[in-house]
């Protein structure tokens, strides 16, 4: 699987003082659906940590288009675009009722092994993982 979707509702906590989601919070969200996507392919940071390789994120970007406000429903969306040198996705968070795109993302993670040494390539099993259920 190289694409998932997640539903948020926005609580008191992702937000700042004038009730809009605060910018550092779309990571968070970002986070969420990639791991879910990650249990999706039979992956969790657990078992990459197991396997002797980690995931640590290199960039993470977001472009803020529209406010998402407390109480709001979206829709995120993560989708693989590299899966082979590095692990690349983009993301949409998308109004749950109009489908109003609000907000897009990338992130970047490489492969390091647990001493945080760069092995070059993803792992072959996690690749696998992504291309199996395509």
């Amino acid at each position: 699987m190289t694409e998932i979707e997640d539903e948020i509702i926005v609580e008191f906590y992702d937000t700042d003082c004038m009730g809009v989601v605060w910018n550092g919070t779309y990571f968070n969200y970002f986070e969420k659906v990639r791991s879910k996507l990650f249990r999706a392919n039979g992956y969790d940071y657990s078992r990459m940590y197991s396997e002797g390789f980690l995931l640590p994120l290199v960039r993470n970007s977001a472009k803020y288009i529209h406010p998402l406000r407390l109480g709001e429903r979206a829709i995120i969306k993560a989708t693989v675009t590299e899966c082979e040198y590095m692990l690349e996705m983009k993301y949409e968070i998308r109004e749950k009722d109009s489908g109003k795109l609000l907000t897009k993302g990338k992130s970047q993670q490489m492969a390091t092994d647990l001493e945080g040494n760069g092995l070059g390539m993803l792992p072959k099993q996690f690749v696998a993982s992504f291309l199996e259920s395509v």
